[in-house]
């Protein structure tokens, strides 16, 4: 492997430095923020014949220097893996990309990411051209496009539609069921909400080990369409589904499929609006999963009541390494009890806890729920007691795989110091 990061050199140096590189095996060039660099990058690449992977990022690569490089990368033989991260993509690169995407029979791994784009048909332009990769593609991310619009920036809303009327439901439901080799898919953040068409795109891609649609506000219902055919994805392993604005009626479907997926390890409904009986779908669910490794419940609506019952679930997780559920609504009550647990856990690693709450007597003029959770302004955040607190670093220090346990600056009692307390991590300083 060559990493090239902050990197740059003057044109005698290059000259020496690409000679000495064909007497090298190199299969992956990873080149970030190396923008007087990237000028010379086809060269690079023209002397590393045995190269089969490049990741590309926040480089402000010119549209001359990025059709040099992808023509360069089209004449390498064992080219599989191409990750292009926080870079423009005018017209004639797309045109480049999916040319090289075309006539790469080996293509294996294709990665977009926070790609800046100048019309809205060029994203279906290379989605389109996946449809070549139909036999050999195995991982596709293709998250948070961008396109730019007369010198302004803006996300590209699929759901309206914003630019030239266009939408990429169609393209995905065309694209996406002939890429029946994939193993990991990542939609993230592309603003997929009411993506009504999940069931037809996916239900194909029976070798799913990873699905990613986080940061689309999906939804309940879709989560519903999705939760349906779970059981075609017998092999996955993590399932994403943070930020998608789904309820504890989303999460209670979705746990009824849930132990389908006898091989899964992660499952994450970060930032959703999940409170008790939700949650507690979900754990019941999941205790019945014997290869569970990481939960990521963080920032949803969980009290002290719905927090019992994940721990009674929790604790059945035997191979359970990362448990993450700060930023919800439980109190001290909660916390004592996980650390009363935490032996339950024998394979337990990281731990995330984050900041109790406790009722706001101010706030008691406001309603109880908003939209069928509770209402988090009525909790403010509040300092851990100084025998809560060590109850609980007692438990954490005493666990023998436990390597980590974070606690937001908040919770920090004042008499203590932390320094005392080697597993202890901060997280985010909570304000009310």
């Amino acid at each position: 492997e060559l990493h090239l990061v902050n990197s740059f050199a003057v044109s005698e140096a290059m000259n020496f430095f690409t000679e000495n590189l064909k007497s090298l095996s190199i299969e992956k060039l990873v080149v970030s923020k190396s923008k007087v660099l990237i000028k010379n990058l086809a060269t690079v690449i023209q002397c590393c014949p045995k190269l089969c992977e490049i990741e590309m990022n926040y480089n402000e690569t010119s549209e001359e220097d990025l059709n040099l490089l992808l023509g360069a990368l089209r004449t390498l033989p064992k080219f599989e893996r191409i990750s292009i991260s926080r870079e423009k993509l005018s017209v004639p690169n797309v045109e480049s990309l999916c040319s090289l995407i075309i006539k790469n029979s080996k293509l294996t791994h294709v990665a977009l990411n926070k790609i800046t784009f100048f019309e809205v048909k060029d994203i279906s332009t290379i989605l389109n051209s996946l449809c070549c990769c139909t036999g050999t593609l195995t991982s596709l991310l293709f998250s948070e496009p961008v396109v730019e619009i007369g010198g302004k920036t803006a996300k590209t809303k699929m759901k309206r539609s914003v630019v030239n009327g266009e939408s990429l439901y169609p393209t995905l439901v065309s694209v996406l069921p002939k890429l029946q080799t994939l193993t990991h898919l990542d939609l993230s953040r592309n603003e997929l909400s009411g993506w009504k068409d999940v069931q037809p795109c996916i239900q194909d891609l029976k070798l799913l080990q990873n699905l990613n649609l986080s940061g689309n506000s999906i939804g309940d219902e879709a989560v519903e369409k999705l939760t349906e055919i779970l059981p075609n994805f017998p092999h996955l392993e993590e399932l994403h589904l943070a930020w998608d604005k789904i309820t504890c009626q989303g999460a209670i479907v979705l746990a009824t499929k849930l132990n389908c997926l006898r091989e899964l390890k992660v499952l994450s409904l970060k930032s959703n609006e999940i409170s008790d009986d939700g949650a507690a779908a979900i754990f019941e669910a999941m205790a019945q999963i014997p290869s569970m490794k990481e939960i990521l419940l963080e920032n949803n609506f969980i009290t002290d009541k719905g927090f019992l019952s994940v721990i009674v679930n929790a604790v059945k997780m035997r191979k359970l390494e990362c448990l993450n559920l700060k930023r919800n609504l439980f109190g001290e009550i909660g916390i004592l009890t996980l650390a009363e647990s935490l032996e339950s856990l024998p394979q337990l690693k990281r731990l995330v806890i984050g900041c109790p709450v406790v009722y706001n007597d101010e706030a008691s003029d406001l309603p109880d729920f908003v939209d069928g959770h509770p209402n988090q302004f009525k909790y403010i955040y509040k300092k851990l007691s100084s025998d809560v607190f060590l109850c609980v670093m007692d438990a954490a220090h005493k666990h023998s795989s436990l390597q980590e346990i974070y606690l937001s600056m908040n919770a920090m009692p004042e008499s203590v110091d932390p320094n005392e307390f080697p597993k202890m991590k901060f997280g985010t300083h909570y304000v009310n």
